[in-house]
């Protein structure tokens, strides 16, 4: 894990806990009276209790029990307390025991009891409270015992403590020191040392078992209580032998078993509660017996809805019924006609061992799928599971950051296996998801899994969020952790040759599982992430909420580089009641510099539950993202030159991730100013018009003007708008002049859920609503722009929302650290086939891509206010795309520039760019907008250099001249050439 949540979710699963599929109960008052926990079941001579204030009093059978009441016995005592939820404690002779907190509901079964026993020795039979994780706690002199669901024995009469596990689940012992040990099967003792300092688990022995039965016992003369003893003659008259006759023997020292559940569907069945009436030592006790007890009631079956996606066969897009993709859940498209799409009844199951709350289990597609609860949030986990008799016995293996080894080594009297499974879940506050991968086969060395992943089993259940209780008291930055995509993580994972599995860790998100396998493991695991930044605009609500989401990575120098970059930028809005995330999947890609790359397309929206909801937990706290499953609309990445290690179908696809609330942070906390910046960017565009006998020869743009960028943030609508032109200005393309894209917020002021704006660092915006914002104007003046519905898939982020990310470039390079200036990364694409482009481009279409180009932006002073004399130096970096005979790739240097007031020229030097020197004499020049603007040509080393260089001086915060900012376009004659952005600080 890296920083942030849990800190973070970096896996689909990664910690060791799960919260329960049904929603959590809540405690309510007891239902009897405020002070009376129980009564004294049993009683022989010598026991005594105080209870609060009052003096001591010998106990007798029928004597209510007192909240803090201490119950003493002498040498010859024993007594039996009966607690309201069925709970009992037999206290021995010289012993001290004080029920210290008792609150418990009989309509829900929830509540607590603690208790401290100070000496001697006592058997606790667990009643309803204990089947409740942490229900139950006994405090001792040498440390705290906590009991689920069984039977144990306390002995604290050998000056330390055994504590033996006679039957049930689990038995913890937390020492003075804080440490924690742990008995989790029946048979087991843990013994303590004095005073707790150590505690070890070990087999329970005979003596363990003897000493404490032995004080237990009733001695000679005592009746436990009753007033009438019992005779012969009654005993063979009660009936009680053959009432009797059919219970079988309780073994207290079993042996050793594995972890083993069966999925037979009934819960646990309610106990009946025994009732005995008030008494005191001055009143008479009445007996009250059932002549005709009812039968039990039968046991109630519990089932759960769970939102089951699972890939088909084959799998047709909606918008192409042509295009058939075989074996989809390779490339993560689950549902689909030939897939599974639908809600699933999971029933409950019965739990034989192990530290789980629940179980559920389910048949889906021939498959097996048991999911174990263990009731903390959030949590997530790696298992592996090996099934028996036909699939109806099931053992979990659990692991924190690794899928273990499946258990293949056992008592044969489990059964025979008949199949395998692993798996990641990921649960919080009513809310549970799952990746559930089959084994496809087995011998006798473990399962086989299928290494493509395709047959992974996707589950959902949630609890929707009552919008009607949330409600904030301002609003906030909510900040949630999103989990890698289950298939990547799984299938780049390392096999560890026992069955196991090294899950891959990575950030990545969005991205195509077949481009995340040629990307490579060292790239995935270096991505960096965003998580997802949700910005309320109502504080009683997350309707109209802007959301942002990124990942990215620059990995390399030169012919070796790869880079990616995915964003999800949107709004939540009501869909016909329910609120929902629906947006544009923007990005791009280029796995080899000598390859094209790739830009993003397709639909990410929220995958809603099995009652419809969105968002999970009484705050939001959970949901799942990923592809448009219900629209069918996968993934989709278009390429100019498509890489031949990819299928046409190859570029469709999906991921999902799971969101798990972190943090959230008041919006008035963060840094919001409302500014307009102008700015310069630069781009290489590919074009299927540009390629020349099957070679591609992308060309490079760039503005020419301080006026061909503009950046407008809005915090008060949380959003922002921009506006970019870039130039042919070598004169290259053999018919555009330029590109023209938005981004945003329309510049009508209409829909803002186009770009997120969180604080003057954290922002991104994809192309506008308004398709006619993306164009271009050819040599011949005309503009050309996109049909109404295709979207040119732009993106634009600064280089402060990830700013490690592009770290490789960096290396050796001063980076401006100029607050006042702005830059970053952008890309975009168009589609050019109306109309307009059939009458005047050569082919009458145009398909054009940019991945990764550069912008900068700031607050360029206006001429008239710049100094009359004087000069000025900067520092800073220079930035941009590179073409290096075929190659494609981003490259930084070092920046200088130095301005002359008075004569209102200037020289800029770029160095170490790429390996190259080059600089310019530049002099000033007017704008529209008045803005200063310095430009002239490129020279290098031996006049082989060519091209041109823009800037401005920036206003910043202590005068009009505290920066600088400009582009440069660049070439050598010789198959290399540039484009890219200056930034400077003044010196």
């Amino acid at each position: 894990m890296t920083r942030r949540h849990i800190q973070r979710l970096r896996y689909f699963g990664l910690l060791a806990a799960i919260v329960p599929v049904t929603a959590a109960g809540v405690i309510t008052a007891p239902a009897m009276a405020a002070s009376q926990v129980g009564v004294a079941a049993a009683v022989n001579t010598s026991a005594f209790g105080t209870a609060p204030g009052l003096s001591r009093k010998t106990k007798v059978l029928g004597d209510n029990v007192i909240y803090r009441e201490r119950i003493e016995t002498t040498g010859s005592g024993l007594v039996q307390v009966l607690l309201v939820d069925g709970s009992t404690f037999t206290v021995g002779p010289n012993s001290d025991l004080v029920i210290d907190e008792f609150v418990y509901d009989p309509n829900t079964g929830q509540g607590k009891l603690v208790a401290s026993l100070g000496k001697g020795v006592a058997r606790f039979v667990g009643g309803k409270l204990s089947k409740n994780k942490a229900g139950v706690n006994v405090n001792t002199p040498v440390g705290t015992i906590g009991i689920r669901g069984g039977i144990a024995n306390m002995d604290l009469t050998s000056g330390g403590g055994v504590f033996s596990l006679l039957f049930g689940e689990e038995l913890t012992f937390t020492g003075r020191n804080g440490e924690t040990n742990r008995v989790y099967e029946a048979g087991y003792t843990l013994q303590v040392s004095g005073g707790g300092a150590s505690s070890e688990v070990r087999r329970t022995t005979q003596a363990d078992l003897g000493g404490v039965q032995q004080g237990l016992s009733g001695k000679p003369g005592q009746s436990g209580g009753a007033t009438q003893k019992p005779t012969e003659a009654s005993v063979t008259d009660s009936g009680f032998t053959q009432a009797n006759s059919d219970l079988g023997v309780t073994n207290t020292l079993p042996a050793p078993k594995p972890e083993v559940v069966q999925s037979t569907e009934v819960t646990e069945t309610d106990e009946t509660l025994v009732q005995i009436q008030e008494t005191t030592q001055d009143e008479t006790v009445e007996e009250i017996t059932e002549e005709n007890p009812q039968p039990e009631p039968e046991p109630e079956v519990v089932t759960v809805q769970v939102r089951i996606l699972k890939a088909g066969d084959t799998f047709t897009p909606s918008w192409n019924p042509s295009i058939v993709v075989n074996n989809p859940g390779a490339q993560g498209i689950l549902g689909g006609s030939d897939g599974i799409n639908e809600n699933v009844i999971f029933t409950g199951g019965e739990i034989y061992s192990g530290s789980a709350t629940e179980l559920f289990y389910a048949q889906v597609d021939g498959n097996p799928l048991f999911q174990f609860i263990y009731g903390e949030e959030p949590s997530l986990f790696f298992y592996s599971q090996t099934y028996l008799n036909d699939d109806e016995d099931v053992i979990q293996q659990n692991g924190a950051v690794t899928v273990p080894a499946a258990s293949v080594d056992f008592d044969p009297s489990y059964g025979e296996i008949s199949g395998f499974g692993r798996g990641v879940q990921v649960s919080n506050e009513d809310f549970v998801a799952f990746a559930h991968f089959p084994a496809v086969s087995f011998d006798t060395n473990g399962p086989v899994y299928d290494p493509d992943g395709a047959n992974m089993i996707l589950g959902l259940y949630g609890v929707g969020t009552d919008w009607s209780q949330f409600n904030k008291t301002e609003a906030q930055v909510r900040e949630y952790s999103l989990s890698s995509d289950p298939l990547t993580t799984f299938v780049m994972g390392t096999e560890t040759g026992d069955g196991g599995l090294i899950p891959l860790e990575t950030d990545a998100l969005f991205m195509n599982p077949l481009v995340a396998q040629l990307m490579g493991t060292s790239f995935m695991e270096e991505i960096e992430t965003t998580e997802l930044l949700m910005i309320q605009r109502d504080p009683s609500t997350l309707r109209n909420s802007q959301v942002l989401a990124s990942s990215f990575l620059i990995q390399g120098t030169g012919s070796s580089q790869k880079s990616f970059i995915s964003l999800a930028v949107g709004n939540i809005f009501d869909d016909n009641g329910t609120l929902t995330y629906d947006t544009g999947r923007r990005g791009s890609h280029r796995m080899d510099a000598s390859q094209s790359g790739a830009h993003y397309g397709g639909a990410i929206q929220t995958i809603s539950g099995p009652d419809g909801s969105n968002f999970f937990g009484s705050d939001a706290q959970s949901f799942l993202i990923g592809g448009a499953v219900d629209n069918e609309d996968p993934y989709g990445e278009g390429y100019i030159l498509r890489p031949n290690t990819l299928d046409q179908t190859d570029t469709l696809s999906m991921s999902f991730h799971v969101g798990v609330l972190d943090h959230e942070t008041p919006v008035s906390s963060f840094e919001r100013t409302q500014r307009t910046l102008a700015g310069f960017a630069t781009g290489v565009f590919e074009s299927g018009t540009n390629v020349v006998g099957g070679v591609l020869q992308p060309k490079l743009f760039a503005s020419s003007s301080v006026d061909d960028l503009t950046l407008t943030f809005l915090p008060d609508a949380n959003t922002l708008t921009a506006e970019v032109k870039v130039e042919d200005v070598l004169n290259a393309d053999s018919e555009l002049d330029s590109y023209h894209f938005g981004f945003g917020r329309n510049t009508n002021g209409g829909d803002s859920g186009r770009g997120t704006f969180i604080d003057n660092d954290t922002y991104a915006a994809r192309e506008q609503r308004d398709t006619s914002a993306a164009y271009v104007v050819t040599d011949n003046n005309v503009t050309v722009t996109q049909p109404e519905g295709d979207n040119p898939n732009s993106y634009l982020i600064p280089d402060t929302l990830l700013p490690g990310a592009d770290a490789d470039i960096f290396a050796g390079v001063n980076r401006c650290t100029c607050a006042f200036l702005e830059w970053g990364y952008w890309g975009a694409s168009v589609q050019l086939n109306g109309s307009d482009a059939q009458a005047n481009l050569t082919n009458g279409e145009r398909y054009d891509n940019m991945h990764l180009g550069t912008w900068v932006a700031g607050n360029a002073t206006q001429s008239a206010d710049l100094p009359s004399t004087g000069t000025a130096t900067y520092a800073g970096h220079a930035v941009g795309s590179v073409v290096n005979n075929g190659a494609q790739y981003l490259a930084a240097g070092n920046f200088g520039m130095e301005v002359n007031f008075s004569t209102r020229n200037a020289t800029a030097a770029v160095t170490n760019f790429d390996g190259r020197n080059f600089g310019a004499s530049m002099a000033e020049v007017t704008t529209e907008s008045g803005a200063n603007l310095f430009s002239g040509s490129i020279t290098g080393a031996g006049e082989t250099m060519q091209g041109q260089f823009n800037a401005s001086v920036v206003t910043g915060p202590d005068s009009v001249m505290d920066g600088v900012m400009g582009n440069f376009t660049a070439t050598d004659g010789a198959g290399w050439s540039a484009t890219g952005i200056t930034a400077g600080a003044l010196q």
